[in-house]
């Protein structure tokens, strides 16, 4: 994995579970910084997606700015949906529905 942030010479010790002669066993290895790092944060990105992907704003065009505006109108309805949890979190007495939103609902 190419970068700038990290070292090539940067691991860590971590432990994966395999399986070995039919005995699942725990194995001590070593990985790089910077791989561990990519996973570590990737979580987070594929939720994203994965909320963008349930509202379908996307349309087909030859202009790149309308492919750009969509994209953005994707983005705006994934982060109020967050705001509008954290929303809830901070005042529960503040919008009196007993129904529990997710983002589709959303």
């Amino acid at each position: 994995m190419l970068s700038t942030f990290h070292k090539g010479s940067d691991f860590v010790d971590i432990q994966r579970n395999t399986k070995v002669d039919g005995q699942h066993v725990v194995v001590n290895m070593q990985q790089q910084l910077a791989v561990r790092d990519y996973d570590h944060g990737m979580g987070g990105i594929d939720v994203f997606d994965s909320r963008c992907a349930s509202y379908k704003v996307r349309r087909k065009s030859r202009k790149y700015w309308k492919a750009l505006f969509y994209d953005f109108l994707e983005i705006a309805a994934v982060n109020s949906f967050i705001l509008f949890q954290e929303f809830r979190k901070a005042n529960p007495d503040a919008i009196v529905h007993s129904k529990t939103y997710d983002h589709e609902d959303f």
